[in-house]
């Protein structure tokens, strides 16, 4: 049991402190208290700060004189002031470095060097000078647990701790050189080129030039641009400022330019490449992020005891947890102080708390310390700063946008830690470095421009970290993850090493996501390379018949992954764009699971699979329960109803094909069972919309509510659009009729991020089809970029691509023709021309109208369908129509029927 430890009476008052007159300072055996609130002399003194005695000591107005020369030897026990007066100040400019160079932290000229170093006196407990003293009688900086090297060792996992570095999508995409814009069910909603823009440089702005003030400069010139398209950069002397402007208007530069050399005001204007956005993604590698973090404001407390025992107890129960401050446990260092039996002072042993927060008071402290070893003097420190956390965030913020626009910021809204952590997202790659190289290892007082704190060493020891990062995500099922697992982990301490981050997400409906991050682009660049390939998997190629009349087949295709599931430990997925299979697993289980899909594939197709394509009335046949009676006699690995396909159709064998037709052939028998997808079906039923099964791994949409296999949703996805409509993502419940489209965010949510992508990229391509007299893809083989075509009332460019470097004239789409006129160039060329058409004719190949894609008829009717554009064409008269239905109607009605008539039958 512990002993009570005795209470010394009061020590008596020194009457030549009440004077003003006693020169032994801190070491005066009498007591020198004025107030239970005052520091104490033995405390830690604080520097540039005092202790007001009472007001019948001194006078408020009276300055100490020696304090301001620097030669007070009274230090806090001094009865007149101890204020510093206003010194003069250079005016410091703010300049930035090159990058890779740290940019200097500038003090006020009045800075003295000497505060930098510790004062060894106060370090021994015995300075007398006091707030005056030169050095430094802070050690806090350095024993709070505050960075004292110039780079603080902060890695990513840190930093990226409790941040939501999920940024919302804008749901843009670059493909093929075009900027494109998509709207619910995957639509293209716009669709821009930089040909469609024009950017143009003002130099010589005047300094401190904003969005707004060039916005007005453009207005008064007679043109009009928002803010957000006007990037604003100040120069590093800080005497002028430069912006770029980017308006869609291919004449805008040019118009710009010539107004500004006409005028007086020294503004110069150069045209500039079009600066065109990237779009956002999963599927892609960021190269724009930053990562920010500074220390928490955070203060320390001093505890005076009498005896090294009590403080030894009490340092001990805050360093095992027993003690918690507000409930958070405290750094608390090993007691310092003096075992001097003779002396009287008795606060002679300190127990330093540290990296407490801010609002913490008196009580706070010694709440949790028993009654019998209370400190007999508690000290709080003062705060490394004062600024809400909130109001660091916004000043963070704010020098990023000093730099360059930002697409995202985010702060962590954990309140644990001892750092803050941030991150923002710019527009320009370039801008991220230039915040790197700028800010980082900046203070937090340099950040606000507070010159007088940055000579305090504990308040500017609080440093920013800017870090800027590559990013890279991939999104893929739940199902491959759990196959890659192992060789997943492996790889992680390979990509470790390199500085490189690998997070792998908890499974959210179905997928995971896979987040690589690294200081270092071409280490992350390298790892995603490696990732991307893990994540293709083991290429399968089937042949396109046994891919429409058995891969679809869901009860086979469920056969095979449990076998090769069990047998081999692979999963495979089926890609209905590419009509592939990919494996994955080990290289020997992949190879043995490809040779079994392979045997059994040639088993089915010897079979004589066939496709029995359905006309209106027999799918709606289908529909009312047609489809139920197949299954129900013929077995469920037996035929398959196809209803993604345009037009609908039943895959089934040779076998049952008669059968098939036979009951076809009766459809309008009612059919002994009800539809399981009929409309009195509620909404939610857990049966597949597309094969009219039981949903594997279901996908719920959730706007209607119908339900799919996971793999039937993918399929319904990448399906082809029927020809000549636009290309949109509806729901097929309720046998086709809920044609509700699919929103944007919930095809993201249910498809992987290859898929999802796959899925925008078909969009974008069926839109360039569809409109062939706005849009053309460049002449060289192979080559995908698009260009817009000229229409007659704009003037003809010359479209250069930059992927080939093929020039092609916008108006007749030919190569390029400088001195001469689409119409003279096609004189020149007619003869060629002739000679193709009789060639053409004679072959029976003729040109769409639309798109002039070469289409040949071998047999059938006269009703054809473009390949190129989608549009339905007669072949007697090539007039168009953008239905079949309709140009059924024309040849009826012009043509006497959708057949060739031989001459003399009529």
């Amino acid at each position: 049991m512990e002993r009570s430890i005795p209470i010394r009476p009061a020590r008596a008052q020194c009457h030549f402190f009440a004077s003003g007159r006693c020169m032994k300072g801190a070491s005066c055996p009498f007591s020198h208290a004025i107030d239970q609130e005052s520091p104490s002399p033995s405390a830690r003194p604080l520097r540039n700060t005092t202790t007001a005695p009472p007001a019948s000591l001194k006078s408020p107005a009276t300055i100490c004189r020696f304090f301001q020369a620097g030669k007070c030897h009274k230090g806090d026990e001094c009865v007149f002031l101890h204020e510093e007066t206003a010194k003069p100040v250079l005016v410091v400019e703010r300049t930035f470095t090159k990058p890779g160079a740290p940019a200097p932290e500038t003090l006020p000229a009045t800075a003295d060097s000497r505060s930098l170093v510790p004062c060894r006196f106060f370090t021994a407990g015995g300075c007398k000078n006091g707030s005056s003293c030169p050095f430094m009688h802070d050690p806090a900086a350095q024993e709070a647990g505050l960075p004292t090297d110039p780079t603080p060792n902060i890695t990513l996992s840190e930093v990226t701790e409790s941040l939501v570095d999920d940024p919302q999508d804008d749901w843009t995409r670059a493909f093929s050189g075009a900027v494109v814009k998509f709207a619910d069910g995957a639509s293209v909603d716009d669709l821009s080129l930089a040909s469609d823009f024009s950017a143009v440089r003002l130099d010589n702005l005047p300094p401190g030039s904003t969005p707004v003030s060039v916005t007005r400069l453009i207005g008064g010139l007679g043109f009009t641009a928002s803010d957000d398209c006007v990037r604003v950069r100040q120069a590093a002397d800080g005497k002028t400022a430069s912006a770029d402007v980017k308006v869609k208007d291919p004449s805008f530069a040019g118009a710009v330019r010539d107004k500004l050399s006409k005028g007086s005001s020294g503004i110069r204007a150069a045209r500039i490449d079009v600066p065109m956005a990237t779009g956002s993604g999963l599927h892609r590698v960021d190269c724009c992020k930053v990562l920010c973090s500074w220390h928490r404001a955070t203060r320390t407390v001093w505890l005076n005891f009498r005896t090294e025992k009590v403080a030894q107890k009490v340092c001990g129960g805050f360093q095992s947890g027993a003690f918690k401050v507000k409930n958070q446990a405290v750094n608390a260092s090993n007691p310092t102080g003096s075992n001097n039996r003779y002396s009287s002072n008795d606060q002679a042993w300190t127990v330093r708390l540290s990296n407490l927060d801010p609002a913490v008071t008196k009580t706070d402290i010694i709440t949790p310390i028993p009654g019998r070893w209370m400190p007999t003097h508690v000290e709080l420190g003062e705060p490394t700063y004062t600024e809400y956390a909130n109001t660091v965030a916004s000043t963070v913020k704010a020098r990023l946008l000093q730099i360059g626009p930002l697409d995202m910021w985010s702060v962590a809204e954990t309140g644990s830690g001892k750092r803050v952590k941030a991150q923002a997202r710019f527009e320009n790659e370039e801008d991220a470095k230039t915040a790197e190289s700028t800010l980082n290892n900046k203070s937090v007082a340099w950040l606000r421009g507070d010159m007088m704190a940055l000579r305090s060493p504990s308040k500017s020891a609080a440093k920013l970290t800017v870090q800027h990062v590559t990013v890279a995500k991939i999104k893929l099922t739940a199902r491959i993850f759990n196959t890659l697992r192992e060789p997943l982990n492996a790889r992680r301490e390979q990509w470790s090493e390199k500085g490189v981050h690998f997070v792998a997400y908890p499974p959210s409906n179905g997928h995971v996501v896979l987040k690589l991050e690294g200081a270092e682009t071409k280490n992350v660049a390298e790892a995603y390379r490696t990732l991307s390939v893990m994540i293709e998997g083991t290429k399968l190629d089937v042949g396109k018949d046994a891919w429409c009349t058995i891969i679809q087949n869901h009860a086979f295709w469920r056969d095979i992954l449990e076998r090769i599931d069990k047998d081999h430990g692979v999963t495979a997925i089926r890609d209905r764009r590419r009509c592939q299979l990919r494996l994955f697993g080990s290289t020997e289980g992949c190879e043995l699971a490809g040779r079994l899909i392979t045997a059994q594939l040639e088993k089915r197709v010897s079979e004589a699979s066939v496709v029995i394509e359905l006309a209106s009335d027999q799918f709606q046949w289908a529909c009312r329960g047609g489809f139920k009676e197949l299954v129900t006699e013929l077995g469920a690995d037996k035929v398959t109803l196809d209803v993604i396909s345009n037009p609908k159709r039943i895959l089934c064998s040779a076998n049952d094909h008669a059968k098939i037709r036979a009951l076809l052939a009766n459809k309008n028998e009612p059919p002994p069972s009800g539809n399981p997808q009929s409309k009195d079906t509620p909404a939610g039923s857990r049966d597949c919309s597309v094969c009219w099964t039981e949903a594997e791994e279901p996908v719920v949409v959730t706007s209607c509510g119908h339900a799919y296999c996971a793999g039937c949703f993918a399929d319904l996805c990448s399906a082809e659009p029927t020809a000549g409509s636009q290309y949109v993502v509806a729901c097929v419940g309720d046998a086709a009729a809920c044609k509700k489209t699919l929103p944007l965010a919930e095809l993201k949510e249910h498809l992987s991020s290859a898929e999802f992508e796959d899925v925008l990229k078909a969009a974008f391509t069926s839109h360039v089809r569809r409109h062939p007299s706005d849009f053309s893809y460049c002449p060289s083989p192979d080559c995908e970029r698009i260009y817009r075509i000229a229409n007659a009332d704009s003037s003809a460019a010359i479209f250069t691509c930059p992927e080939c470097f093929e020039a092609t004239c916008t108006s007749c789409q030919a190569p390029s023709h400088p001195g001469f006129t689409c119409a003279e160039r096609k004189d020149m060329a007619t003869g060629g021309y002739e000679a193709l058409a009789r060639v053409k004719a004679e072959l029976g190949i003729k040109d769409c109208p639309k798109c002039k894609t070469a289409m040949e008829k071998t047999e059938g009717c006269n009703h054809m369908t473009c390949r190129g554009c989608g549009a339905h064409i007669c072949w007697v008269c090539m007039a168009t129509f953008d239905s079949a239905q309709k140009c059924y109607n024309h040849l009826s009605a012009k043509h006497g029927g959708i057949f060739d008539v031989p001459a003399g039958i009529l």
